[in-house]
């Protein structure tokens, strides 16, 4: 049975890991308010980073409430990813209503990458 924890393998963590996404992304995807970069890793696990500043979000709430959903479906799709590092960024301010549908954004985007894969 496979597991759908977010461990701290998963995240990635320091400065040198999210500047390898940022600098030489393999992929690019975009929604209405994400952009996803992605890097293989060369590992046989997905990893995930956020940057979602204050300057687009910037009630902490907010900022919560995105990075929760992003958790979260990246939990539920781990194991449909493989070896990427993913970072996913905010492209536009976001309001209170936007943030309602920041999930099915979420899911879009993963289908998306999903899709490139096959």
């Amino acid at each position: 049975m496979k597991t759908t924890g977010f461990s701290r393998k998963l995240r990635l963590l320091d400065q040198p890991l999210y500047n390898a996404v940022f600098q030489h992304p393999d992929l690019r995807l975009t929604s209405k308010h994400l952009l996803l970069l992605a890097k293989k890793n060369n590992l046989t696990y997905p990893r995930l980073g956020l940057a979602i500043s204050k300057k687009r979000a910037s009630l902490a709430i907010s900022r919560n409430h995105i990075k929760r959903q992003a958790r979260e479906v990246f939990r539920q799709h781990q194991h449909e990813i493989g070896g990427y590092d993913f970072v996913f960024l905010l492209r536009k301010n976001i309001d209170k209503t936007a943030s309602k549908t920041i999930r099915e954004e979420y899911l879009s985007i993963y289908k998306q990458f999903l899709a490139n894969q096959s």
